[in-house]
């Protein structure tokens, strides 16, 4: 079971975070044998997806996603807002804000860790099942989850629409080389 839960945010990052439930399905039941109650169960999990839109259908285990229904990925995981944290009781993970919102050119003259990979930042991301997701899934999972991150300046703002498009335009290239490498 925890193969599915942890691929199906994986499968939701790669997606800009979100996907039709439609979608979702049919990405779901081409790599796996779940079944759609299966599928239904762990998206009931409510501290880790949203599904929004048309659930008036009734079925065996509550309402089912209709037509409209979108899937979000969701996670309680934020960054740690301390300046100075030793990182002891830390439940947050030790990352660059600007290095997640895409704005940071200080590279190794950052104060602020760009390690996403770090000891704490691995075992935090492993109690939530998050470690599989690659740096931009992780960081589009943050983004659409953590409002510190969207706080301040409208180029902030802007500069996170910017990554979020960026990702998308890696997973075309993405997608486009591996078309072609057929």
């Amino acid at each position: 079971e925890s193969r599915y839960s942890i691929n199906i945010p994986h499968l939701l990052c790669r997606s800009r975070g979100c996907m039709e439930y439609s979608e979702l399905h049919r990405a779901v039941r081409q790599r796996y044998s779940l079944s759609d109650q299966d599928l239904l169960a762990f998206l009931g999990d409510t501290s880790r997806f949203i599904v929004t839109g048309d659930s008036s259908q009734s079925g065996v285990a509550g309402p089912q996603p209709g037509a409209a229904s979108r899937v979000i990925a969701k996670t309680s995981v934020r960054l740690c807002q301390m300046h100075e944290c030793d990182g002891r009781a830390c439940q947050n993970l030790h990352l660059c804000k600007y290095l997640v919102c895409g704005q940071c050119g200080r590279g190794k003259k950052c104060k602020y860790s760009h390690k996403v990979h770090s000891s704490h930042n691995s075992n935090i991301l492993t109690e939530e099942g998050l470690q599989d997701l690659d740096q931009l899934e992780l960081f589009q999972l943050l983004l659409q989850n953590d409002n510190w991150l969207l706080e301040g300046s409208v180029y902030c703002i802007v500069t996170c629409i910017v990554s979020v498009l960026f990702v998308f335009f890696l997973m075309v290239v993405d997608l486009l080389s591996l078309q072609l490498g057929q």
